[in-house]
């Protein structure tokens, strides 16, 4: 059964999945929330990151083989705003100070060889409107499969009221000419907070797996098609984030919904 790793109230940082607590080789991901005029640090030995703001604002520092570098850090509110974000390579000693009351998400990955840190704004947010009837939603694209990180690929998707999304569905667990195996973690939350979303898992194999998402925390995905729906009245925020053996993207679809894409059988493009 998939399991909800649930954000814990009142905890400054907490490792909300990683390896210790998941079937995850690859990804990892903490959840920070700390009030205003505070100082988180942390180094990453051997992995890359991503620190994307959840609500708040926040300057970081780094110090990546030796030059200090820094980026701002502020979002709003998940559902109406991209972030500005940072990227990390591997080997980066981290150092955020809350400006204000700061909720963010710490993504990491194995860093796959070198890389420079860069800031995520949001005018270099790729935000894009998918899908069609009641299976459209927006993405955001914050690290693509084509970007300077060496294994992380990161976005977000706004899922509204009753509307599915993942759509067609798609699976990244097997190494074909059209797939790739990927880990993913989804992390959530939504509006209003005591609403719900279902997560569904699924393959042509007869396995099928239900998650209802209440309140704000993840799950993990390395097996089979994975489609959310939120219920009505509730807006759904995910922020989505995949990595494997290496960044070759490819991902297969349900034949059963080649109708939403063209011939069966053909590679999807990301549509979280």
């Amino acid at each position: 059964m998939p399991s909800f790793y649930p954000v814990r109230a009142g905890q400054r940082h907490q490792r909300l999945v990683g390896a210790g607590n998941s079937p995850l080789r690859f990804l990892e991901i903490d959840r920070l929330a700390l009030p205003a005029g505070e100082t988180w640090a942390q180094r990453f030995p051997d992995r890359e990151t991503l620190v994307v703001p959840l609500s708040g604002t926040a300057r970081l520092t780094a110090d990546c083989d030796g030059q200090k570098w820094e980026s701002p850090l502020q979002r709003d509110d998940v559902f109406t705003a991209s972030p500005w974000a940072a990227y990390l390579p591997g080997g980066a000693s981290i150092t955020l100070r809350s400006r204000s009351a700061l909720e963010a998400v710490v993504v990491s990955a194995p860093a796959a060889g070198p890389a420079r840190p860069f800031s995520v704004t949001p005018e270099t947010v790729t935000v894009s409107t998918v899908g069609g009837a009641h299976w459209q939603r927006q993405v955001r694209i914050l690290l693509g499969s084509d970007g300077p990180a060496t294994r992380l690929i990161v976005g977000e998707t706004v899922n509204p009221p009753g509307h599915w999304s993942g759509m067609p569905p798609h699976k990244h667990d097997q190494v074909t000419a059209e797939e790739s195996v990927l880990e993913e973690i989804y992390y959530y939350r939504l509006s209003p907070a005591d609403g719900y979303l279902i997560q569904l898992f699924y393959d042509r194999t007869g396995w099928r797996e239900s998650q209802v998402i209440t309140g704000e925390g993840a799950v993990v995905i390395t097996r089979g098609y994975h489609p959310t729906v939120a219920a009505p009245g509730t807006t759904g925020f995910y922020l989505w984030a995949v990595a494997g053996p290496d960044k070759s993207y490819r991902v297969s679809i349900d034949p059963a919904f080649s109708w939403m894409t063209g011939a069966a059988g053909t590679a999807a493009p990301r549509l979280s």
